[in-house]
């Protein structure tokens, strides 16, 4: 590995856009005293760069081309650098400015420019390695890099430059390069052999050199790290914290800034991005990293697991909180799920990696700072649709035509059984026997009993009889309504087909909420299986429960009356009432009660969101709107 020095040139090789490189330009910037800063940029555009440093902290990008925009045709071409917050050069062009260092731009002006974007570990090993490290541990990778004619040509021509820099300052003087990570080792190699020779390029001409603001819908493409990154990194460089920024605390600030607008936005949801929950999204993206050799999630990523997680439109809220950067102006949700752009520049140049708009047709661009190399990976995500479409589904709403859709079937009958069994367990712990071991271990080992008389030697086994009788029905309530104004719809479902429950619930109105035509979201205030399934009165509507002073009472009656079981599960927050517990005596039934709390909240918080089609023919399309 060639040292990062050369004999009083300090070298900082560097990927540029890197947060993690910017954060060690400062800190070697502010330790040191330096007398001349270098960095690997041509000097004629040295002009344009110092002008997007004044307009910092606003993202803006500097252009250039070689032709003429009316001579250059169809094949029009135009490179451009960004003023990136986030790269390392840019940071140490701010602090040579405020520290009134001398900066010299020491890159050669070639025509043609190619772009190189790099295959590199995650730069945030930076700040546990330390440069040298990481330098030396991507020797290998760096090697497989295709070099052409026009590195050899700005390596030599930058290796000119900083020999007659360092020779025209004095042995004495401190002296800081900052170029990319794949040319130090070239630079350095000219430099020992004195292979060095000046590239005498003329640049573009001035009025061909442009600088311009960029819209907030292309500050992802043009950024290094995410706008959400670059602006919390440079407010944090702009305050008084002597600490080094971290990268992964403005990961979790990200989660709760998306929260706020998801809960803002969508104030009516049942999905609840809960502490859990956010604790949830960063296990699962610390796993995905490990799958995909990171170290820190990138948006893609948290996008995921945030969808996995709380749900789609958290995940769109998450999408929507990364792309702010305030000083470019921002797009911003209105109550319709639309987008509307805020404070944006007339002029704000729309962009993307390869290309930027124009007023005929789009131009090829070509960074001259190239990063690490990004590519596209799906992620399927659904828009909410607008108020007018809502409307117009809502008018066309049916209120006595409602049939569920079948994949929710299927999961919640899944949980009814698991519960089931999960109930039979607990009803079998009264007749649960311990007996000193002697021929058999019967049900396995009761450990409990052997620790207390581990000092006599002796080995204590249990024996679990089995339960006579089965779980009939089940009750899960996930919230107490007792006025019915929260969850208004009380409705009892028959059974399709014998691998289905008949199934009385209270649950909010689905015409309050729809999704697609014919198609009405709800969240269950608490609901009743009865399995095998029977053909029963409304629940509602049966007299015979008038008594019952809630919902959820009323479902736990009906419950004991119509189970063809001795046991009836009841899920709830808190344990059934004594009037409850009297008639299933009198009925000789016996009620499992379950804590709500035992289960995962992310589970029951899916399970209580289900979707009411209207009429059986909207199952052919339902799939394209439930999200």
């Amino acid at each position: 590995m060639p040292p990062l020095s050369w004999r009083n040139v300090t070298a900082i090789p560097l990927v540029h856009g890197r947060l993690a490189f910017a954060i060690e330009v400062r800190r070697r910037m502010l330790e040191t005293r330096w007398d001349a800063v270098l960095v690997e940029l041509p000097p004629s555009l040295e002009v344009a760069v110092r002008a997007g440093l004044d307009r910092l902290p606003a993202v803006s990008v500097v252009l250039y081309r070689e032709v003429p925009e009316f001579l250059a045709g169809d094949d029009a071409h135009v490179w451009y650098i960004p003023i990136d917050p986030c790269d390392g050069i840019v940071e140490a062009l701010r602090i040579a400015e405020r520290e009134r260092t001398p900066v010299h731009f020491v890159d050669a002006d070639v025509e043609e420019f190619e772009a190189r974007p790099t295959f590199l570990p995650d730069a945030h090993a930076l700040h546990g390695l330390g440069l040298d490290v990481y330098y030396d541990a991507i020797q290998p990778r760096l090697s497989e890099i295709r070099r052409t004619h026009q590195d050899v040509t700005r390596e030599r021509h930058m290796a000119a430059r900083i020999a007659e820099i360092s020779e025209s300052l004095g042995q004495d003087r401190r002296i800081l390069f900052l170029g990319g990570i794949a040319h130090w080792k070239w630079v350095h190699k000219h430099l020992e052999a004195g292979s060095v020779s000046r590239h005498d390029g003329d640049g573009p001409d001035p009025s061909q050199v442009h600088i311009a603001p960029v819209h907030p819908r292309s500050l992802g493409h043009l950024l290094g790290e995410t706008p959400h990154t670059t602006w919390r990194w440079d407010e944090h460089r702009r305050g008084i914290d002597p600490t080094d920024y971290d990268a992964v605390w403005g990961l979790k600030d990200l989660l709760l800034q998306a929260r706020d607008h998801y809960e803002r936005t969508w104030p009516e949801s049942q999905e609840k991005a809960t502490t859990r929950a956010l604790e949830n999204i960063l296990d699962y993206a610390r796993k995905l990293c490990v799958r995909q050799d990171r170290l820190v999630p990138d948006t893609w990523t948290l996008a995921q697991a945030a969808k996995g997680c709380v749900g789609n439109d958290y995940a769109v809220s998450l999408l929507h909180v990364v792309q702010r950067y305030p000083p470019n102006g921002e797009i911003v949700l209105d109550d319709d799920g639309g987008q509307r752009p805020e404070g944006i520049p007339g002029d704000a140049l729309q962009m993307t990696e390869t290309q930027i708009a124009s007023d005929t047709a789009p131009c090829n661009a070509t960074s001259r700072t190239p990063g690490i190399y990004r590519g596209w990976r799906p992620l399927e995500l659904r828009d909410r649709p607008d108020r007018r479409r809502r409307e117009l589904w809502k008018k066309g709403w049916n209120p006595y035509r409602h049939c569920s859709w079948p994949p929710e079937d299927i999961v919640i009958e899944n949980f009814r059984e698991y519960v089931a069994r999960r109930a039979l367990g607990l009803a079998g712990l009264s007749l649960q026997k311990t007996e000193p071991f002697t021929t058999s271990f019967k049900d396995g080992l009761a450990l409990r009993e052997t620790l207390r008389d581990w000092h006599r030697r002796r080995i204590h086994v249990k024996e679990e009889p089995r339960v006579a009788g089965e779980v009939g029905a089940l009750v899960m309530i996930f919230e107490e309504d007792d006025d019915g104004t929260r969850f208004p719809w009380r409705t009892t479902w028959m059974a399709e087909h014998d691998q289905e429950s008949t199934l009385a619930f209270y649950s909010t109105d689905p015409s309050a909420d729809i999704v697609g035509p014919g198609i009405g979201r709800i969240f269950y205030g608490g609901c009743m299986f009865i399995s095998p399934p029977l053909m029963i009165p409304d629940v509602w509507d049966d007299l015979r429960f008038e008594r019952a002073r809630y919902p959820s009472e009323r479902l736990l009656l009906a419950a004991l009356f119509w189970s063809r079981e001795r046991f009836v599960a009841y899920a709830s927050a808190t344990p059934p009432s004594p009037e409850a517990k009297q008639q299933a005596a009198a009925l000789d039934r016996h009620i499992v009660y379950i804590p709500l709390s035992t289960f995962s909240a992310t589970t029951l918080e899916k399970l209580r969101r289900a979707h009411v089609l209207n009429g059986h023919e909207v199952r052919a399309w339902a799939d394209r709107f439930i999200r």
